[in-house]
């Protein structure tokens, strides 16, 4: 059992179910090394879906049933409301050495990032992207660089 300094096992239940043990290891250490690197505090996403999934054939890195285990988590760091601090925690992401990055400004109760480690990607040519609300209110994927013009 990964053994992690700034999240606890608890922090992994979602729907009934502790995820903890079904995610990868490498997400683990990460997302502590993140929070490490933060020096504030980040908390894992209260959404159900936030950590795993039973999702069948969906190609999601959340989705357990797919991948045989979790590789993505959606994070809320502390006072990314602030522009600067949410462009701060990207870059870390991206420095950090995770293989998907994806940003989501619309997040409630604050803007929130996804991180994971799928095992197509490497480190330094991660998958990213940004998620907004257009006009129409509809969600839409865009570059990272738009999603934070939208901010």
């Amino acid at each position: 059992m990964t053994k992690l300094y700034y999240f606890s096992q608890s922090e992994f239940e979602r729907n009934d179910k502790n995820w903890y043990d079904d995610c990868d290891t490498r997400l683990l250490v990460l997302i502590d090394s993140l929070r490490f690197k933060f020096g504030d505090p980040i908390s894992i996403s209260p959404h159900p879906r936030a950590i795993g999934r039973n999702d069948g054939d969906d190609g999601s890195y959340h989705n357990i049933d797919k991948h045989g285990k979790v590789y993505a988590i959606d994070l809320l760091p502390k006072g990314t409301e602030d522009k600067e601090i949410f462009e701060y925690v990207i870059e870390l992401a991206f420095n950090t050495g995770f293989t998907g990055i994806g940003v989501y400004p619309h997040w409630n109760p604050r803007p929130g990032i996804h991180v994971d480690t799928r095992p197509d990607r490497e480190p330094n040519d991660p998958a990213n992207w940004g998620f907004i609300r257009n006009e129409d209110d509809e969600i839409e994927m865009v570059s990272i660089e738009k999603a934070l013009e939208k901010f």
